[in-house]
């Protein structure tokens, strides 16, 4: 999310992107991951919300994969790029 804020042709641009993946997506402070198989039992982890370190963004996001990618590729459009 860090790198994806930076992005932006100066500074009125900075954050569109991470604005519009908030608006769209699914924030979440606490998770619990569970990892079934790939090496032999079940395993699970907890992630608390201070679990993320110093960040502006201390929270989990889910966002589609393919909201994702058009937000991704509208914004490079508005910075005079294309996607090939």
């Amino acid at each position: 999310m860090e790198q994806l804020h930076a992005m932006g042709d100066g500074e009125n641009q900075r954050g569109r992107v991470t604005d519009r993946l908030c608006e769209v997506g699914t924030k979440f402070g606490k998770l619990t991951a569970s990892f079934d198989g790939c090496y032999g039992g079940e395993s699970s982890h907890k992630f608390r919300e201070g679990d993320f370190g110093d960040t502006p963004f201390p929270y989990w996001l889910i966002v589609p994969q393919y909201r994702t990618e058009m937000i991704l590729e509208e914004e490079l459009e508005l910075l005079g790029g294309m996607v090939e």
